[in-house]
């Protein structure tokens, strides 16, 4: 099996997306969880459908086209996780085809193979989440173009276009998921050091990577929006308010057929007669660069589950197929083969397949029907707090979609401003009910009678219903 994949030409590829289907079919079959991040991510979309404006009437973190995919999404099928993860199958499709190629064309291997193809499947199917349609794996198509862009600018003297276009592709990137911006960095490494970069060049760059960024910060400012932009996308970059879904034991899970490769890959490239020409032995750096980038991108993931591991996946794919190829034993390179794909099935199966097994705690990430609240359904909701759960059968109401931002009000209202901005907010798009897990409400209603005038406390006493029109009126009127 291993031989005809180094061996063979464009059959090999169509090899590889069989073995995709093959590892993802059962669980695509499968009634996977609803986590969280992807419920965030359908909310977003569903509130822009609705004419509700990002950051300003949505407040979340998540980047602008990711969004705007999101609310594509959500226009063409609503609220379907289905639709979530076909679509990443078909972009995880598209990526592996693109980056063997783009390999293949750069001939920086000896042997012409689409390995890397079949490596890029597996790797991007290591665990359940990975299998959606992830802001990482939106940006990560954008990535891989300014990486082959990059291979050119190492391989010869490139033109003004390439150099420029290299930038741009990292922005875009950038504007489907924020911590990418942080390969800027890498590629400025990469010409820095293994190229000549020359001032033109560099500012070339610059003027890429600042273009797409730009004209959307030109956009939102033209809106009156530019406060909004900062605080609810740029602010949490820099400040990085993340939320955990995963703990340390499923991360090593996940990692671990990731770090296997390339030690596997380290081992044959350090010792042997590898034969390589400078030309291979500078994309080899650039993609050594790309790892180290890739880890300073978890420092600022904004939501930290397992899937902001697919940053990993490229260098692994690229690095990896040196073992299969540099092996002098062939029953070596099938052992490791096997035990790759063994991994990644237990990895991405073993959730499903192994009930009971102590290795997977994934309660943080997968979204929980509430018990208690569970009779809230088909209603117009705000939750005050930390978790989507309640949002799963209801609708979102008011900006306050993403509680590390919400804090910002709700934690502040002892300012007059901060008061008045909420009064306006509620009643811009009125909850039919309010879950209070912080208990701000009291306060809250304390500073606005108007509002509280308009709400009881149900018999769970951090869950407030609105009251009908008539009886709400004759509240208000009472509170004035």
């Amino acid at each position: 099996m291993l031989r005809l994949l180094l061996t063979g030409g464009l059959s090999s590829v169509f090899v590889a997306w069989f073995f995709l289907l093959l590892v993802r079919l059962p669980l695509l079959t499968h009634v996977l969880p609803l986590m969280q991040p992807e419920l965030n991510w359908m909310l977003v979309g569903e509130r822009l459908n609705r004419g509700f404006m990002l950051y300003t009437e949505t407040w979340d973190s998540l980047s602008p086209l990711s969004a705007g995919v999101y609310a594509l999404v959500d226009w063409a099928v609503g609220r379907s996780a289905t639709a979530y993860h076909l679509l990443a199958f078909l972009l995880v499709m598209f990526q592996s085809g693109y980056f063997s190629f783009s390999l293949r064309r750069h001939n920086l291997y000896n042997d012409r193979t689409h390995l890397p193809a079949l490596l890029y499947c597996l790797c991007a199917s290591l665990f359940y989440d990975f299998y959606t349609l992830s802001p990482v794996l939106l940006g990560l198509t954008f990535l891989l173009i300014a990486l082959n862009a990059l291979f050119a600018q190492l391989d010869k003297d490139s033109t003004d276009n390439e150099v420029f276009g290299v930038g741009f592709y990292v922005g875009m990137a950038t504007l489907f998921y924020i911590p990418f911006g942080w390969f800027v960095l890498f590629v400025f490494a990469a010409l820095l050091l293994l190229s000549a970069l020359r001032l033109r060049k560099f500012l070339l760059l610059l003027f890429g990577f600042g273009l797409p960024l730009g004209v959307l910060l030109l956009v939102f400012y033209l809106m009156n929006a530019y406060d909004a932009v900062y605080f609810n996308w740029i602010a949490v970059f820099w400040e990085r308010r993340t939320a955990f879904y995963t703990d340390w034991q499923t991360l090593a899970l996940v990692s671990l057929p990731l770090g296997i490769l390339l030690v596997m890959a380290t081992s044959q490239l350090a010792g042997g007669n590898t034969r390589f020409i400078n030309y291979q032995i500078r994309c080899q750096q650039a993609m050594f660069l790309w790892l180290l980038c890739a880890l300073l991108t978890l420092f600022f993931a904004d939501d930290f589950a397992p899937y902001v591991f697919l940053v990993f996946v490229p260098p692994t794919a690229f690095f990896g197929t040196y073992f299969f190829l540099l092996v002098r034993k062939p029953w070596m390179g099938e052992l490791g083969f096997w035990t790759v794909l063994a991994l990644v099935l237990l990895n991405g199966w073993g959730r499903f397949y192994l009930p009971g097994s102590p290795f997977w705690k994934d309660t943080a990430l997968a979204v929980q029907v509430s018990e208690e609240r569970g009779h809230v359904r088909q209603k117009r909701l705000l939750v005050i707090g930390r978790g989507m759960d309640e949002y799963r059968d209801n609708t979102p109401a008011t900006p306050y979609l993403n509680w590390r931002l919400a804090r910002r009000h709700f934690e502040n209202l002892n300012s007059y401003p901060t008061v008045v901005e909420l009064y306006g907010n509620f009643t811009q798009d009125p909850p039919d009910v309010i879950v209070d897990k912080q208990q701000v409400v009291p306060r809250l209603f304390e500073r606005l009678p108007a509002l509280a005038s308009q709400y009881e406390r149900g018999s769970d006493p951090n869950v407030y219903y609105r009251k009908s029109p008539r009886n709400a009126e004759t509240g208000r009127r009472i509170a004035e």
